[in-house]
């Protein structure tokens, strides 16, 4: 079969299709890596120290997920894009001083080093996964080729915040430090208010129970019937059955229902945590340890889908902005089989 030329379409619309400027496109591209590499690395600092300061109640959790956010965005649009592996290696390097020079004076060097360790393997190991799904891919699939690389990552940082979180160990009582507990809390309530706004959980256990009476009463017609005197009996005696079913939950006897709603939960989890280390000791802090990996994975593929739509904005406005480009290539391959 005769071999031809494919035409050159833009003769048919009467203009010469420009030589692409290499040397150009190659300094576009060589700048466009540099600044996001050291985006990467930016945010892993800014990962690191917003991390530290959330620990000890100088910054908020949002301003910490915020560059947590970031850092996993870099990594996986930098290991998609990545034509190099000696400088994805000094990138990782260089991100991984960036994370541990905040919390160098936590760790003593053995545990630092293996820390250290840990997380440039499992960095190196997602890389390698996406790199090896990237290049042998006909077609790009942008969030199934990366997926390896957000799950190691992913690994990765929880292994650095159990690490930071075990050297504090020092009794039952650091199991859960109540300024980490309020915090969460704190972080929550703002989630639970939009969902549940009618129900209190940030004054007294009484006001926690007379908001649920209100919140289970507001649709019921009788109630609404009743004179004023018959309602508080209504709601007197509903807050009485609701603090007699929270005892039966404490197993106590009495507790002082003026107390914060959220101590109580606190004292409650904090009691349960210290009659466990007492019973099974260094079991128990294995256990708790694997609990709280479990937690923290769970946690963030909980809110993958939310990343992946953060992703695929980004994803079409860096395409759209000229930023990056998915074109198509030819490649001769060898093949080794039997002569004939």
């Amino acid at each position: 079969m005769e071999n031809r030329t494919p035409p050159n379409l833009s003769y048919k619309y009467g203009f010469e299709a420009p030589e692409p400027n290499k040397l150009k496109l190659f300094l576009f591209s060589f700048y466009k890596a540099i600044i996001f590499d050291a985006l990467e690395i930016l945010s892993a600092i800014g990962f690191s120290y917003f991390g530290l300061n959330y620990l000890n109640n100088k910054n908020s959790l949002w301003l910490f997920l915020l560059f947590l956010v970031l850092f996993l965005i870099f990594i996986i649009f930098n290991s998609a894009l990545n034509n190099s592996w000696k400088k994805r290696i000094i990138v990782i390097f260089l991100e991984t001083i960036g994370i541990f020079y905040f919390i160098f004076n936590f760790f003593v060097l053995k545990v630092l080093l293996i820390l250290g360790l840990v997380f440039v393997i499992f960095r190196l190991w997602g890389e390698i996964q996406t790199n090896f799904e990237m290049q042998n891919s006909i077609e790009i699939k942008f969030f199934r080729s990366t997926k390896p690389v957000f799950s190691k990552s992913v690994n990765a940082i929880i292994f650095i915040l159990i690490g930071f979180y075990i050297v504090n160990i020092s009794g039952p009582e650091s199991f859960l430090p109540y300024n980490v507990f309020d915090n969460f809390w704190k972080s929550i309530v703002i989630i639970y208010n939009k969902i549940y706004p009618d129900i209190n959980i940030n004054g007294s256990i009484n006001d926690f129970s007379k908001s649920l009476v209100f919140y289970k009463l507001k649709n019921n017609s009788n109630f609404k019937n009743l004179f004023l005197d018959e309602r508080e009996k209504v709601i007197q005696d509903g807050v009485f059955e609701i603090n007699k079913q929270i005892l039966k939950f404490l197993d106590k006897e009495t507790i002082d229902f003026n107390q914060e709603f959220k101590k109580t939960i606190y004292e409650f989890i904090f009691n349960g945590i210290n009659n466990y280390y007492n019973k099974f000791g260094i079991y128990f802090v294995v256990l708790w340890i694997l609990i709280i990996f479990l937690v923290l994975k769970s946690t963030f593929f909980v809110f993958k889908p939310i990343l992946n739509i953060i992703l695929f904005i980004v994803f079409h406005s860096l395409i759209a902005l000229n930023v990056i480009r998915i074109y198509g290539e030819t490649r001769t391959k060898e093949v080794l089989n039997f002569s004939e």
